[in-house]
């Protein structure tokens, strides 16, 4: 038996570690011949990452792709490995007052979190290319709720902000509210854009290949449990079973209601546990429009995929592509 790895979520809400707790409640890693990880949460990306250079994890379950080519760029050895939430299922809501993208200009936006949140980096994207420069020409209006229609009427009445994201599966209730859909990020985006991402370090890469490759399938074999709905009842109680840590789980603003449904993220989690290249690269190529990484940067100096599609193939082999 391979020893235990120890792994880290970045992001403080729950469906971060969904997967790996699942896995180790189901027996998948022991089943894949690995103790069962030390399983964390930071709370914080940058919290994740430095622990990841210093050595103290081994992997990083959930990490903005940004991060890694921020490190990238400053000589470090971080290297995606895989994926844990793909898309943007997302729709940017307006006040009735509102009629385009274009009439944010001077406006405010709720956003959940700054910097590379996925509420955020889409948006900012989004408003560049329509010429609205994203620093100074909104005014953000931080710590927005969970993105439900209930949650984002309330700060619309309130009339503290004028725009949010919200989960696209709210636009009936949105328009129905008599509110604008401003932009739906589902047509933008392909279903394989990166969001968040498994990483290690190449030192670790190479000297655990073997470890790495076991925690993979067991991964894998953690997504396609949560992403099947009939599944849902029981990995609900596994997650509360091992997810008890205060702020580091159910996020303010979640209703009992929209939890007794199939959770969306869940569905976000890719079937294969890997990283498309070319959805990938847009990622970086948005990133240099963004003015962080240099115009030219490739996908294939951040990315190592081959233990992940092999873990896929494995996995697909013995229990087949479910």
């Amino acid at each position: 038996m391979l020893p235990s790895l120890r792994v880290s979520a970045g992001h403080r809400h729950f469906d971060h570690r969904a997967a790996p707790v699942c896995a180790l409640e189901l027996g998948y890693f022991a089943q894949e011949g690995i103790e069962p990880p030390d399983i964390a949460a930071s709370g914080e990306d940058d919290r994740t990452v430095e622990a990841l250079r210093a050595g103290r994890i081994d992997i990083g379950l959930d990490i903005s792709p940004a991060k890694v080519l921020a490190d990238h760029l400053a000589g470090g050895s971080l290297v995606i490995v895989g994926s844990m939430a793909n898309g943007v299922g997302q729709v940017l809501a307006g006040v009735p007052a509102l009629s385009s993208v274009e009439s944010l200009r001077g406006r405010r936006i709720h956003v959940v979190e700054k910097g590379s949140g996925v509420d955020w980096h889409p948006l900012r994207i989004l408003l560049r290319k329509r010429g609205i420069d994203p620093d100074r020409d909104v005014i953000l209006v931080p710590h927005a709720p969970y993105p439900l229609f209930s949650n984002a009427k309330r700060s619309f009445e309130r009339d503290e902000a004028d725009a949010r994201m919200l989960l696209h599966a709210e636009t009936p209730h949105i328009l129905a509210g008599g509110y604008k859909i401003l932009f739906d990020f589902t047509r933008e985006y392909p279903v394989d854009y990166p969001q968040r991402v498994i990483v290690t370090t190449r030192a670790f890469l190479a000297a655990q290949a073997e470890s790495l490759a076991a925690f993979l399938r067991a991964m894998i074999r953690g997504y396609r449990f949560l992403r099947d709905e009939t599944h849902y009842a029981t990995a609900m109680d596994i997650v509360r079973k091992h997810i008890t840590d205060e702020g580091l789980g159910f996020p303010p603003g979640i209703t009992d209601h929209f939890m007794s449904s199939h959770y969306f993220g869940f569905k976000q989690m890719p079937h294969d546990g890997g990283v498309s290249l070319s959805s990938l690269q847009r990622y970086i190529d948005e990133e240099a429009l963004e003015g962080r990484v240099p115009p030219g940067l490739r996908a294939e100096a951040v990315l190592e995929s081959g233990p992940v599609r092999e873990a896929a193939r494995s996995v697909d082999l013995r229990y087949g592509d479910l």
